[in-house]
């Protein structure tokens, strides 16, 4: 006790001279000047990994689907190994975004930093694409795929590496209105599954100037790396203008909880990527059609779901509605959110429209019954068989969504996205080639548009709503423990 008393006593004499600083602060100190190493190490061997399966993916030709599975999920293992360490960047373009954010006076990257971050990985993208071009003796030559124009391609690359930093910002560098998550690293690699099932086979799916600069070098011939990076960077400092408007809390901004602006600005945005994907995958004629939607709709209501609810779908909004468990869903605050949703529906429908817009013959199939290979004969199938498909798996959506984001009982949040995600997967597996899967009067709307068949979509529509209306209805029954309880606390 005596040495503990002199040793406090010789502390509190020095700790007022100028320079003195406590031993925890020296610590601190030192590890601050060693973090910035560790970090680009971790950034270095995390974009190693990832352009290094991104390449062998590409030289060897696989599916859309099996491409868009590996590189999403080398990138989930990367950021859920490093994200505590580095932040899981691996991409010069969520770099830049960090580094725009916290100039803004919101959470990120300092510039300085953010410099360090692009050079390790630039040089690891670099090794890594020296490493695949040595071990298959090939190249991936940075150019639009098949016969898509350059247009199309940088269009691709600006909207997906725009939702891609987007879904970033939301799950893993916001933090004052955020608690800390365990879907970060999920919901990020469910965001780069989407990009590279939808926009792969069009631009060959780079999404990273690090990435793309790369293969472009080691190609041999300069090929449309410079406008693939000029897109990326634009989308990243897209999503940061829209992530400070959705979440203005993180920039020290004044708001009001609950803002019914950003609600519908969140479903805005949730609904238009959405859409933007759905109608892109049919213009193709993908197989990864049911996959790249549900990654898309799992990753944008991880970013958005606290903030909206993340419903981009007039049905689940109206199921909400109905099931009475979310006492702020108001009838005139639904009728907006079902409002924007057929919006953002129709503009990303339009958008889609616009990036194949050599391509007319490629939105042929119109909203309706379809016909499908059945034992090796052609089927047709009919509009009652067409609406009952659309009904049973509307239901399954609605009632998914009620269940595990508005009932606080068995709510999670950290696998929320994943199911709901899964629901419009199985869904479009299930009856995808009997009524199109649409499961959603807003993407009902956007096919209409660039494809026909408003007439079909507007059936579609009424009996996807009744479908919402019953499974709130059922919800009731199932779950009516929970119906007066006043600790139910929803998304919205």
């Amino acid at each position: 006790k005596a040495q503990v008393a002199k040793l406090t006593a010789r502390y509190r004499t020095f700790q007022f001279m100028p320079g003195f600083q406590p031993p925890e602060q020296q610590v601190s100190s030192m590890t601050e000047k060693t973090s910035v190493l560790v970090k680009c190490s971790a950034e270095f061997v995390g974009t190693f990994f990832l352009v290094f399966t991104a390449g062998c993916s590409a030289i060897t030709r696989t599916s859309t689907v099996s491409s868009g599975l590996a590189i999403g999920g080398v990138l989930f293992v990367g950021v859920q190994s490093l994200g505590p360490i580095s932040g899981g960047h691996f991409n010069p373009a969520v770099t830049l975004s960090t580094a725009l954010t916290k100039s803004m006076g919101g959470p990120g990257k300092s510039w300085s930093e953010a410099f360090l971050y692009c050079l390790c990985q630039t040089s690891a993208a670099m090794l890594a694409a020296w490493s695949c071009c040595s071990l298959y003796g090939r190249s991936v030559s940075v150019a639009p795929m098949q016969t898509f124009s350059s247009l199309s391609a940088s269009a691709c690359e600006f909207v997906y590496t725009l939702m891609l930093c987007f879904v970033v910002l939301n799950v893993a560098v916001a933090k004052k209105e955020r608690q800390d998550n365990q879907f970060f690293g999920l919901a990020i690699g469910l965001a780069l599954v989407a990009a590279v099932c939808t926009a792969g086979s069009v631009s060959g799916g780079f999404f990273n100037p690090a990435l793309t600069l790369a293969m472009d070098i080691t190609s041999g011939h300069a090929g449309n790396g410079i406008y693939y990076i000029l897109m990326q960077l634009a989308g990243a400092c897209t999503a940061v203008v829209l992530f400070s408007r959705l979440r203005p809390g993180e920039f020290d901004r004044w708001h009001s909880p609950g803002d019914v602006g950003q609600m519908l600005l969140g479903e805005f945005i949730g609904t238009f990527t959405l859409v933007i994907t759905v109608v892109l995958t049919m213009a193709e004629s993908s197989s990864s059609g049911p996959l790249a939607t549900g990654a898309t709709l799992a990753s944008m209501v991880y970013a958005v779901g606290d903030v909206s609810g993340g419903h981009f779908n007039p049905a689940v909004t109206l199921g909400v509605l109905c099931s009475g468990f979310a006492q702020d869903m108001t009838m005139m605050r639904a009728i907006l959110f079902m409002a924007v949703q057929v919006l953002a529906g129709l503009a990303g429908a339009a958008f889609g429209r616009g990036i194949f817009y050599d391509k007319t013959f490629l939105f042929s199939p119109a909203v309706g019954p379809r016909t499908a290979m059945v034992q090796g004969h052609p089927m047709k199938f009919d509009m009652m068989q067409a609406i009952t498909a659309e009904v049973v798996f509307t239901f399954v959506l609605c009632f998914t969504v009620l269940s595990v984001a508005v009932v606080k009982k068995i709510k999670s949040s950290n696998l929320l996205g994943l199911a709901i995600g899964c629901c419009v997967t199985l869904g479009s597996l299930a009856v995808g080639k009997i009524s199109g899967a649409a499961l959603n009067p807003a993407v009902d709307a956007g096919l209409a548009l660039v494809a026909g068949g408003s007439r079909c979509a507007a059936v579609y529509a009424v009996w996807q709503l009744t479908s919402a209306v019953v499974a709130a209805a059922a919800l009731r029954v199932t779950h009516e423990v929970e119906c007066d309880s006043e600790e139910t606390k929803p998304l919205v």
